[in-house]
């Protein structure tokens, strides 16, 4: 399927789904963590989980993880051996209570800062169609904040969202008519609803015992990975519409979470195009945008090096913009055939950005 061909909106069935909002194609897998989690344990993570220093993960875990083959019709099968990959996002990380409260304020900051930009607006803004194209300003708010409810309910009733999600038929049908649920709303309206839902996820996740499983759409994931996918959505999502409406933001240290998010997305990102997974180290280096701190994943000795500021990694790996259009410096096959194909959201292949899309450096 291809973002703008809808099929009718079934607003009879929808509207038995006590659950407002617009989903893309990408969220259903985006939060969808167990893609995630295939991958990494995917061909080839032998090499990345070597290449990636326990010191550059912060004070995240090592723990065994069965290692598994994928082949080129996405389909994947056990293989015996065992590795060790970093507790982070698809291999699903360990947080205390404390870690988990910084990762909600960090979202709760992402959130805040796309409704300070949208707030004083003229009404007319909301239509205007966002380089995710058909989508409109409203789509992407809308798209966010019935996500966030759905996270919520996953987190506060396990068991009411399996019987929410059980109860989806067609799944495109289900993606095409939540896109209605933004229509004959305000904007002040929208950020009403999208705040309400980020406060229910936020306290939802406070709530929660740091080391439950949430479920979604297709399996389970930790606590932290559905708040890590939430923080990068709303950093995405927030990004089209800054593009679309030409706003500027200030880049922050929360983009080591996304940043982090992309490296470890790194062999996902090779399966979900149907391409072999390179045995050859990567080395990622990113400069923090409001420090001076360097953000380094994987060998010092790679010849294979991705460099540059966090910013345009982050855009890259979130397909928000190409990388001919950022400063990136990419060294060695395979890191050029990796940035090609980065892809820090579960879910099909992404469409990314054509080069050119955008200025250089915007």
């Amino acid at each position: 399927r291809t973002r703008g061909q809808r099929s009718t909106p079934n607003a009879r069935r929808l509207s038995s789904i006590p659950l407002p909002h617009r989903v893309h194609d990408d969220e259903v897998g985006t939060a969808n963590v167990e893609a995630h989690e295939l991958v990494h344990h995917s061909l080839g993570l032998n090499q990345i989980a070597s290449g990636i220093q326990s010191s550059h993960v912060d004070s995240y875990h090592w723990i065994p993880i069965d290692s598994r083959r994928a082949n080129r019709s996405g389909e994947f099968a056990c293989s015996p051996p065992v590795v060790h990959a970093p507790r982070w996002f698809g291999c699903d990380v360990a947080m205390t209570a404390a870690e988990i409260a910084r990762l909600i304020f960090d979202l709760r900051a992402e959130h805040q800062e796309v409704v300070e930009l949208l707030t004083p607006l003229p009404e007319a803004v909301w239509d205007v169609v966002t380089p995710s194209k058909p989508w409109t300003v409203r789509d992407q708010i809308v798209h966010l904040a019935f996500f966030d409810g759905v996270a919520r309910l996953a987190i506060d009733d396990p068991a009411g969202f399996e019987r929410y999600r059980d109860s989806i038929g067609d799944r495109q049908q289900y993606i095409d008519s939540v896109s209605d649920l933004g229509s004959g709303k305000s904007g002040s309206e929208l950020l009403h609803w999208w705040h309400g839902e980020v406060d229910g996820l936020a306290e939802a996740a406070l709530r929660a015992e740091p080391t439950m499983r949430v479920p979604w759409y297709d399996s389970t994931m930790s606590l932290a990975s559905k708040i890590t996918a939430r923080l990068m959505e709303t950093w995405a999502h927030g990004q089209d519409v800054i593009d679309a409406l030409h706003l500027q933001r200030v880049a922050t240290s929360r983009l080591k979470h996304i940043a982090r998010l992309g490296v470890h997305a790194l062999v996902y990102s090779f399966v979900v195009h149907g391409l072999s997974v390179p045995d050859e180290p990567i080395l990622v280096e990113v400069t923090a945008p409001d420090t001076a701190e360097i953000w380094r994943w994987g060998e010092s000795t790679a010849a294979n090096v991705v460099r540059g500021s966090a910013l345009d990694f982050c855009l890259v790996v979130t397909q928000r913009r190409h990388v001919a259009d950022t400063s990136l410096l990419v060294q060695g096959e395979t890191a050029k055939a990796w940035m090609g194909v980065a892809q820090a959201f579960a879910g099909p292949p992404g469409f990314g950005r054509e080069q050119g899309m955008f200025p250089k450096g915007s």
